[in-house]
């Protein structure tokens, strides 16, 4: 006997695995105490969303306990009144949760091992859970579902099979074209008055007030300034633009780290990326920190603009 899967379940589900994997983003950064922290908070949380997700399912007029001991118990009770086996890993979640409240409420850094712990036992109760009661994979749960553009929620599903079939290189190209696409289409918004250093300063232009093979040789000798200060223009135009956005820019110099030397889109919307030129051998746990990382920030940017590909206009201040 399983349940059915309405659109309400099916969104917590698709909520439970993201927490998940924002927390396992948290845990990759296995330096940072305060990332440790973060990550044994989000393990925590995934395992409580389930469970109240469980009780709702189970009695729609039944609210769920706040409190993560009775909501245990709810779950348990309901489980049993419907006919269901007990929790599954019940002793490893109360451990994760005993962590949890350690970092948050006693100032106990957990471990390196601690987090470890604490994914590995989450990630086994999440998968149990959902084939018990739902007959779903964990893993089968899409939280590219959760975007709103549907160009970018093409790429991320292709990187969620990707994943899925451990090629882990296509994974992390797939998850950035959907980040790139987003980011992409907003730059254009932000920046869409800037005029260009070739139009700006091109000599040629003016070759009637001036002689025109001086206007051609300054030109040419001027075009390799002109296209590394183009660069780093765009350099700082794409930092001020994740920090507009409100990406997190130490995990995107993470992700730049690892991504290959030439990926992006053409003019005409195209994506363009060199097969082999990873800057380092990719490991699985480099492809699920890029599509983690990725899934993050494309929802965080959605939740704050909207429709990235249809945004209010700037102002034209000139006029």
């Amino acid at each position: 006997m399983n349940l059915p899967i309405n659109p309400i379940t099916h969104k917590k589900l698709v909520i439970v695995r993201q927490l998940f994997e924002s927390a396992s983003v948290q845990a990759s950064s296995r330096y940072s105490p305060v990332s440790r922290i973060m990550a044994v908070i989000g393990f925590d949380l995934a395992v409580e969303t389930i469970l109240k997700t469980i009780v709702s399912s189970l009695d729609t007029r039944e609210q769920p306990d706040k409190a993560f001991q009775g909501v245990l118990q709810q779950a348990n009770d309901k489980l049993q009144e419907s006919g269901f086996p007990p929790l599954p890993d019940e002793a490893n979640i109360r451990h994760v949760h005993g962590l949890r409240n350690d970092a948050q409420h006693k100032a106990k850094y957990p471990t390196d091992d601690d987090v470890k712990e604490c994914q590995f036992y989450v990630s086994s109760f999440l998968q149990k859970a959902m084939l018990q009661l739902w007959n779903i994979e964990f893993r089968n749960i899409s939280i590219a579902e959760l975007i709103q553009n549907e160009k970018s929620k093409e790429y991320m599903l292709n990187a969620e099979k990707a994943l899925i079939q451990d090629d882990f290189e296509n994974t992390i190209r797939q998850a950035y074209a959907a980040l790139l696409w987003v980011t992409s289409n907003v730059r254009k918004q932000l920046f869409s008055r800037e005029r260009t250093l070739s139009e700006s300063f091109d000599f040629r232009k003016v070759s009637d007030q001036i002689d025109t093979d001086l206007a051609d040789a300054i030109e040419t000798g001027f075009e390799p300034i002109r296209d590394e200060i183009s660069y780093e223009i765009g350099s700082i135009q794409d930092t001020m633009l994740l920090f507009a956005i409100g990406v997190n820019y130490a995990q995107y110099v993470r992700l730049q780290m690892i991504l290959p030397d030439a990926i992006g889109f053409d003019n005409n919307g195209n994506l363009f990326m060199q097969p082999s030129l990873f800057k380092k051998k990719i490991t699985k746990s480099d492809a699920q920190f890029a599509l983690n990382y990725c899934i993050d920030a494309i929802i965080q940017v959605e939740a704050q603009i909207g429709d990235i590909e249809n945004m209010p206009q700037p102002p034209d201040w000139e006029n």
